[in-house]
């Protein structure tokens, strides 16, 4: 049985970050995320000598047409793409093409909007789709079941985590229990990535994620990481530490993203991996997520001296009644506490910000617009609040009518044009952006510290390309 593992890209040669929670749009060579959550399934499907595996990522290419042509020249049994809520309709389209060129090959769709909307997967304007299945829960697992079925004769009908159309025309959704250990898993297949392609765009060079932990124990209303369990699981410290050495000596690199949805939540466990790479003298470089009320100097400090040098926080306002209705739990006195740690600490800053979230104002976004220029971050990302479906700010913004749209592929939460309030129209939201990325861009101090950071050709073209988007967005 040959498999292929896709990571898809839009007629358009649009190619968008599929990984995680995230679903943003990203440059042409900038930006791009290896997609490990398809070596997680390859690896699972490798444990069947039966099954041959490929992964193809057309975000490295930026070429629709090559991409459609790589995977029909492999002809592939089983197909299997990551759907996200914004590619949808692409996701479909690519689904429809391969189909046409592959009408043997069965299609598998997984993915946050696959999982929370099928309706949307299996039926487009009443018709069915070219889409066969879905992988819903612990996808990788289901995935392998799927396989090993078909290639038994067995009833698919019967796979744990997998939803089908019957033959009524119904959507059938097959439960599937948890996974209780991370480290079941396996490392992901990396021998099928073109892992010196994947560069970090912060420094320019080759980096890797590691994922650490599944699930989110926060309730913020417009994250679809608090889609599902509550129930975090995290992996083994000697797990996540064999897989750095693995990394380092079969592909020879040292530059890590630590996928969680919050690394810091426990602190206990946090200093044991920093102590054991320390201890180890591993000399590596990695960056990870941060919540702002779970960091202390103590933690920051340690992160450091273990070859942390960058993190990233969910900020979002600079407004503690917006961060309360939001279920941020978190407040403005926080925000500057974490981030004086982290730079006393000497670790970089990538601020996230939103606008548009619940009882914002035109005077709220002035005060985080502010915040975020005055603030010592090094990097800030300003995005219109985008409510997902599955989330509560979904279910908010249909209950109170402050929805304009369920054309999914506005679901950008960069420049999503999809809400609005009586007080505040998706037009300002917009204009709130632009003036965001202006506002901190253009301070004198901050220009001046990246171009001392530019230290080779290729951040030289960083800077330059992603210069040029945020002229775009300021004047669009």
């Amino acid at each position: 049985m040959k498999v292929a593992l896709l990571n898809p890209i839009s007629k358009k040669n649009e190619m968008v970050i599929r990984t995680g929670r995230c679903q943003i749009k990203c440059l042409p060579g900038i930006g791009i995320y290896p997609p490990v959550d398809l070596a997680y399934i390859a690896t699972c499907l490798r444990h069947d000598g039966r099954i041959s595996v490929s992964i193809i990522d057309a975000a490295l290419s930026g070429d629709y047409s090559g991409f459609i042509n790589m995977v029909s020249g492999l002809r592939p049994d089983i197909i299997i793409m990551n759907c996200t809520t914004p590619t949808l309709y692409d996701d479909l389209s690519a689904a429809l093409d391969l189909k046409h060129e592959l009408p043997k090959s069965r299609i598998l769709f997984f993915g946050l909007h696959a999982t929370v909307r099928p309706e949307d997967v299996f039926f487009n304007d009443g018709q069915r789709t070219a889409v066969d299945f879905i992988l819903n829960k612990e996808f990788e697992l289901t995935a392998r079941d799927v396989c090993q079925h078909i290639l038994e004769n067995a009833d698919l009908a019967k796979v744990p985590g997998l939803s089908y159309v019957n033959t009524d025309g119904e959507i059938i959704t097959n439960i599937r229990d948890s996974i209780d250990n991370l480290d079941f898993l396996g490392f992901p297949s990396r021998d099928l990535l073109e892992n010196e392609k994947y560069l970090l765009q912060y420094n320019g060079e080759p980096y890797t994620i590691i994922q650490i932990s599944r699930g989110c124990s926060n309730s913020c209303i417009y994250c679809t990481a608090t889609i599902g369990s509550k129930r975090v699981i995290t992996r083994s410290v000697t797990s996540i530490i064999d897989e750095i050495m693995e990394v380092k000596d079969k592909y020879r690199i040292s530059n890590f993203m630590f996928l969680s949805d919050t690394f810091t939540a426990s602190k206990t466990w946090v200093m044991d991996l920093c102590n054991k790479i320390i201890e180890q003298d591993l000399n590596i470089k990695w960056m990870a997520n941060s919540r702002v009320d779970k960091i202390d100097e103590e933690t920051a400090t340690l992160m450091r001296r273990a070859g942390c040098w960058i993190v990233s926080l969910g900020i979002e306002s600079a407004n503690n009644n917006i961060l309360k209705i939001a279920k941020k739990n978190t407040t403005v006195d926080q925000i500057d506490k974490s981030i004086k740690i982290f730079k006393k600490a000497g670790i970089q800053i990538i601020g996230y910000f939103m606008f548009g979230l619940p009882a914002e104002t035109k005077e709220s976004i002035n005060r985080t617009i502010s915040f975020a220029r005055k603030s010592k971050i090094d990097y800030c990302y300003f995005y219109i609040a985008t409510p997902y479906p599955g989330t509560e700010f979904f279910r908010l913004a249909v209950d109170n009518q402050w929805l304009t749209s369920k054309t999914w592929n506005r679901f950008f939460n960069g420049d999503a044009d999809v809400i609005e309030y009586p007080n505040l129209t998706s037009k300002e939201l917009k204009k709130s952006v632009r003036r965001a990325y202006f506002s901190f861009y253009s301070y004198p101090k901050r220009i001046i510290n990246y171009l001392f950071h530019i230290r080779s050709a290729y951040l030289l073209r960083q800077y330059a390309a992603i210069s040029i988007q945020l002229i775009k967005k300021m004047i669009h």
